[in-house]
């Protein structure tokens, strides 16, 4: 289970983590793969929103020193 697992939280990880955990009980090995950022050459994950979102608003922004570090993977890496 993630570390700050909420099972009231609407979020889509959440029915994924109850199957995941009555599948552990019932004695089957389970593992689960999150993936990073997907981005293929049209769409680069958050970064097109971000993108878009800056043109709009003419500015860029960040929180701290804008050193983030966000995991990506290209989707023919990841697709099948």
């Amino acid at each position: 289970l993630e570390q700050n697992f909420n099972p009231a939280h609407p979020n889509p990880r959440v029915a994924s983590e109850l199957e995941g955990s009555q599948l552990l009980e019932s004695g089957i090995d389970v593992r689960v793969v999150r993936l990073p950022q997907v981005h293929n050459t049209e769409r680069q994950g958050l970064i097109s929103y971000y993108i878009s979102l800056a043109r709009e608003k003419g500015a860029a922004a960040y929180i701290g020193e804008g050193k983030n570090a966000w995991c990506a993977a290209h989707v023919d890496d990841v697709d099948g």
